[in-house]
């Protein structure tokens, strides 16, 4: 990080840009569920939607465990411990999952292995296609507009809808956020 060229700044740029992204993506979530764009004929785009949610969120934590240290250590150690839940309801398919997530019984040099390649191979190709067909579902059927008769308050939800999409606020919002962690923030 410290022997390129402002190589802090790139880790810093591409962190800080990932957690703004989660950010969009549950206000983005939030409107399409606010103005019922998973109705009818539009239910196949919210699920290609939610597997996109997923998909980011794992691109978030297979990225938050490649700097290797004891923060992402521990954090890979809970990520990889969830799927051991599953032993109780399907007995076997949780330490399927885990041996396939971790390379092994324990977590090593194999399991960050993992995690790289999914996070800059497989995760990176998969969200591509998932997008060509998420647009593509839009394209065809169209972006749903505000709720008009079955909605509580259509005032409520067109005014939801203008804040929750408006490019300048989130754009403030964003750069405000952004400056703020990076002058607060020096382990960069």
């Amino acid at each position: 990080m410290y022997s390129v060229n402002f190589g802090w700044s790139i880790r810093s740029v591409h962190r800080t840009t990932s957690e703004l992204m989660i950010l969009l993506l549950l206000l983005h979530i939030s409107r399409v569920y606010l103005t019922a764009g998973f109705k009818k004929p539009r239910e196949l785009t919210w699920i290609t939607g939610i597997i996109l949610a997923l998909t980011s969120v794992s691109l978030g934590v297979t990225g938050y465990s490649l700097p290797w240290d004891q923060v992402s250590y521990w954090a890979c150690k809970i990520v990889t411990a969830t799927p051991s839940a599953l032993n109780d309801a399907l007995p076997g398919v949780g330490s399927t999952i885990f041996v396939l997530l971790v390379g092994g019984n324990t977590i090593s040099q194999a399991t960050l292995t993992r995690f790289y390649q999914a996070h800059t191979f497989m995760l990176p190709a998969f969200t591509f296609t998932l997008l060509i067909f998420h647009f593509l579902m839009i394209r065809k059927q169209g972006i749903s507009g505000p709720l008009s008769i079955y909605s509580l308050n259509a005032t409520l939800i067109n005014t939801l809808h203008r804040a929750l999409t408006s490019v300048p606020l989130v754009g403030w919002l964003g750069t405000r956020w952004w400056l703020l962690r990076a002058s607060s923030c020096s382990y960069y």
